[in-house]
């Protein structure tokens, strides 16, 4: 996983909904390259550098070996693979779907075209 940071959080068999918030999930493995690749861009995506309109999303990490069942009701098919999603009194609405290994200009463009 990426280094420490608070709003870096691993939803690996964790309840994903039990705090309301601008969640970006992040589906991955320890064996894909992509993946590794891409902590460094999600790292800068939540760092205070950023956008303020992204002040207060937080990237949920899981890890598709330990969690096959929040990868299925997901639907997902290839990694890495991220969800944004809002979670309100309980409950997460899908905002968009973004697959591969992205740039972090290009990542952060399609999360802020959906919020």
């Amino acid at each position: 996983m990426s280094e420490a940071n608070p709003r870096i959080i691993d939803f690996t068999n964790q309840n994903i909904t039990e705090n309301d918030g601008l969640y970006l999930l992040d589906f991955w493995a320890a064996w894909c390259g992509p993946c590794r690749q891409m902590d460094p861009v999600l790292n800068k995506l939540v760092s205070e550098e950023t956008d303020p309109k992204l002040a207060n999303l937080k990237i949920g990490k899981i890890n598709v070996d330990s969690d096959p069942d929040k990868s299925e009701e997901f639907g997902v098919r290839s990694i890495p693979s991220f969800f944004l999603i809002k979670v309100e009194n309980g409950k997460y609405t899908k905002l968009t779907n973004l697959v591969g290994a992205k740039p972090y200009e290009t990542l952060k463009a399609e999360i802020l075209d959906k919020i």
